[in-house]
């Protein structure tokens, strides 16, 4: 299996994305999410349809995730921090879908939900990581389907998903 995984990363198939751990000997520990590179062909596995979509909205929050992802993977490459992309997750169950790291080990956390509202529970993750890093945390963000940014907390937004392209 390894060796088939090997294939398909050097072939830019998939993308494994460790486990962020504030021990660096423990993020090797974890097994890492599974995405793929092409999200079309990620939805054309998953047999997704308009109408498909439309009966069963659960199924968009994955592919929106992967979306996501590869879209940060590819801003990182010519950011000037090159940060390191990462999920984290604690045996209690919370969780951040992406977390990004700079060489200093400074963090931010990115959240995927594919609503167009959102509320206290949509943050929960973020601020359980920024609790457990202390001063290493700089922001959290909720991208999401909405259309205005929300603030939850001083370092903490829900910010539409357009945001992603907008040059700062």
């Amino acid at each position: 299996m390894k060796r088939y995984f090997a294939l398909l990363e050097t072939s830019f198939l998939v993308e494994l994305l460790r486990a962020w751990s504030g021990n660096l000997g423990q993020r090797l520990i974890h097994s890492p999410k599974v995405y793929l590179n092409d999200t079309g062909l990620l939805a054309h596995l998953l047999g997704l349809t308009v109408e498909r979509l439309a009966g069963d909205a659960g199924l968009i929050g994955g592919v929106l995730e992967d979306f996501v992802l590869m879209e940060l993977r590819k801003q990182s490459a010519w950011s000037r921090t090159h940060p390191r992309l990462y999920y984290w997750r604690t045996a209690s169950g919370q969780k951040v879908d992406i977390v990004l790291e700079d060489s200093a080990g400074r963090l931010v956390g990115v959240e995927v939900k594919a609503s167009a509202t959102l509320g206290a529970s949509d943050v929960r993750g973020l601020e359980a990581l920024s609790r457990a890093v202390g001063t290493r945390w700089i922001r959290g963000i909720v991208l999401y389907t909405g259309v205005e940014v929300a603030p939850f907390a001083r370092n903490l937004h829900g910010i539409p998903l357009p945001f992603l392209w907008l040059a700062q």
